[in-house]
Order: C-alpha cells, then structure tokens, then sequence
C-alpha cells in the first residue's frame, strides 16, 4: 500500500495519505455549480471504518499565506488524527473525531 499519493486525476487535485493507520484523502474540485471546492474523507485503516467526510469551499480571496491548499487541508485532518489518538482508548469512537 502506497503511504502518499499526490496529483491530479483529470482538472482535480487529489493528496490520498496513509497517516497513523488512516487514511487522509482530500481533493480540490469544481461543484456542479462551478464553484472551488474541497472534499475530503478520513478513514482508520483497521477496520475501513469512515471515520469523517464532507465539503467546503475553497478561499479564493484575501492574502496568499491565507489560501487554503489541497496540503494544508491535509495538515489540518493530520492534527486531527494526532488529537483523536490522544484520547483515551475507550473515547476514540467515530462521534469524537475532528471535534476540538
């Protein structure tokens, strides 16, 4: 199993990262209205259990140290999963991952 994966598959930016015994996929593409978007999906790799998913908007505007990367998103769910390992072994459930 490849630890990264980082490119693009058609017009989207994809990063798939095997992190900690999960797997970190984000990528950066256009809604069906047009818009930039990020959609992303942690999964814990013991047991293929999606651990969370979903979508925003790109940040388009304001300063460039500021933008939202397809990389930085991918840091951001890396701390998550850091955070959630902290946790006790009897709260490391699906409901407490990615909340602060």
């Amino acid at each position: 199993m490849k630890k990264f994966y980082s490119g693009f598959v058609g017009k989207k930016f994809v990063m798939i990262v095997n992190y900690r015994g999960f797997e970190i996929n984000v990528r950066r593409d256009e809604s069906v209205i047009g818009n930039e978007m990020f959609y992303w999906g942690v999964f814990r790799l013991s047991d293929q259990r999606e651990m969370h998913s979903g979508c925003d908007y790109v940040e388009t505007f304001g300063t460039s140290e500021k933008k939202a990367t397809v990389r930085s998103e991918v840091k951001a769910w890396k701390k998550a999963v850091d955070d959630f390992l902290l946790l006790p072994e009897k709260e490391q459930r699906v409901g407490n991952f990615g909340r602060e």
